[in-house]
Order: structure tokens, then sequence, then C-alpha cells
């Protein structure tokens, strides 16, 4: 994804609220991720939120405590390369969960077979996750 990204190959990634409904198309954008970086031995990505409205910034700590990245697999760009996985947005969460808690997991889902196995995963994933939000 960072090799993606520092090589522009989509839009820059857009903040929003909430995934996004396949159907929902016109929502808006509340700005975008700038200074993308991996941390924590290449398992976290982190960045810099801009352009986002005053209003919204000030309520992220409480009302949008959890970011989701979502993200692109397999995306081919104008020259014909195709890339992993490119970052398209990053989701404020409020009272839910991220499915994913890093980047390994990802990594898991994808050399998962796409059986009812990878399901357990995901389930466990999120399982996991909100079992370390409760007990913090």
């Amino acid at each position: 994804m960072l090799d993606a990204y520092t090589a522009n190959v989509a839009r820059r990634p857009v903040l929003k609220i909430g995934h996004a409904d396949p159907v929902n198309d016109g929502a808006p954008s509340f700005g975008w991720i700038e200074n993308l970086a991996l941390t924590e031995g290449g398992t976290c990505l982190v960045g810099d939120l801009a352009g986002v409205p005053q209003w919204l910034a000030a309520a992220m700590p409480t009302a949008y405590p959890s970011r989701s990245i979502e993200a692109v697999a397999g995306y081919v760009d104008a020259d014909g390369t195709t890339w992993p996985w490119v970052l398209d947005g990053l989701a404020l969460l409020g009272a839910t969960t991220p499915a994913m808690g890093n980047l390994d997991e990802i990594r898991e889902l994808v050399t998962a077979s796409r059986t009812r196995t990878t399901a357990r995963r995901v389930a466990a994933a999120r399982a996991r996750r909100r079992r370390r939000a409760h007990h913090q």
C-alpha cells in the first residue's frame, strides 16, 4: 500500500465517516491522508489527516475513536501495472470496531483460501478486537 501511495497510482486516500455502502457513491469526503508511512515493524500504516473540518476534528476523539482503512486489491494503473493493494480511504468508526487490527491480519486474509476459513478468520479478528476494546 505504501509503494502505491508513494507512486501516486490513484487518487489520494479520502477521509469518510463510516464505511461506504456500495450504492452510496455521493457521500462527501471530509479530508484526505498525507505523509503515509509504516510503523511498528511494518505492521501499521500512519499518516496525517489534512483538510478536516474543524467541527469534525473536535468530535473525532470521542465520537469516532476508531479508524479503518478502505483499500482496493489488485489495482491496475494506467500503465498496466498491478498493485497488490491501493489505499482508497480511511473510515472514521464510532460504535463499530475495525475488523482488522493491523497489516499482518490483512496479509493473513489475502493468503488464506477464499472459503469459510476466510470468513472465520475475519470473524475471529473482529472478536479479538472487540475483546481488546472491552478490556481496556
